[in-house]
């Protein structure tokens, strides 16, 4: 028996003790702590059982070339990338469940999500998501890839200073027209799809709607240091790995362990 964190709660949600990059703020949903956390939880016999990378790159003025062509090839095939329809958010958000249960299932310390928690957390994105950057891969109709970049909402948390009242949320409220910046948050396509450039495809459409919006950089974050595939595809257009998050496990004596 194994203890396994940090999370909170789960993989599905901000997990991991920061690295580095200790002078740079975090951004929307991703975890922050003091640089002598790491050492602190090591000293209790905690060791690394993976690490989680974030990357970051400008957006650029146009699409790089090799992802725009891997979209032209996908979509010769019949591949169609679009926004999703938030009418029918709830026929989406369907789509979405099937293609997280099946795109994530094989993924390191996965955890699936129920239909429930999909509703719960698409509730909650829905007031400061940019209903531009979502995207749905589909072929013939069925989905085969999603994509969901929101706005790094932190820049505008920041202006309130830790307080609502009596001014904080209208600060909030100002600077959430200026953020420049975006958060990857998910992005996943059905395995029977993988290493067809339908991941590129995805990666083009939202860089192309994130320049049009006058975003100016973006974090894909966070991306397993054992997901090869996916690490290749962000070297192959520039992204810099810039943060270093960490999972540890700690063994269990089975004596310590009630019954």
């Amino acid at each position: 028996m194994r203890l396994r964190g940090p999370a909170s709660f789960t993989i599905n949600d901000e997990c991991g003790l920061l690295l580095d990059a200790f002078d740079l703020a975090p951004v929307f949903l991703m975890s922050y702590n003091p640089p002598y956390y790491p050492g602190l939880v090591e000293s209790f016999g905690f060791r690394k059982v993976q690490d989680l990378y974030a990357f970051r790159m400008a957006v650029p003025e146009t699409v790089p070339r090799r992802l725009a062509t891997a979209a032209r090839r996908v979509a010769s095939h019949g591949v169609v990338v679009r926004k999703a329809d938030f009418s029918r958010i709830d026929d989406e958000l369907e789509k979405i469940h099937r293609l997280h249960s099946a795109a994530w299932a094989e993924n390191w310390g996965a955890v699936p999500l129920t239909r429930e928690e999909i509703g719960a957390l698409a509730r909650e994105l829905l007031w400061f998501a940019d209903r531009d950057l979502v995207f749905l891969a589909e072929h013939r109709g069925e989905p085969i890839g999603v994509a969901v970049t929101v706005p790094d909402l932190n820049q505008a948390l920041r202006t309130a200073r830790g307080r609502l009242l009596p001014f904080g949320w209208l600060r909030i409220l100002r600077q959430r027209r200026r953020i420049d910046a975006v958060r990857v948050l998910i992005l996943g396509v059905r395995s029977d799809w993988r290493q067809r450039g339908v991941d590129a495809a995805l990666y083009a459409r939202t860089m192309a709607e994130a320049r049009r919006k006058a975003y100016r950089w973006g974090e894909m974050s966070w991306i397993l240091e054992s997901n090869r595939a996916m690490l290749e595809v962000l070297a192959s257009f520039g992204a810099e790995r810039y943060k270093t998050y960490r999972m540890y496990d700690l063994e269990l004596a089975a004596e310590r362990c009630p019954a």
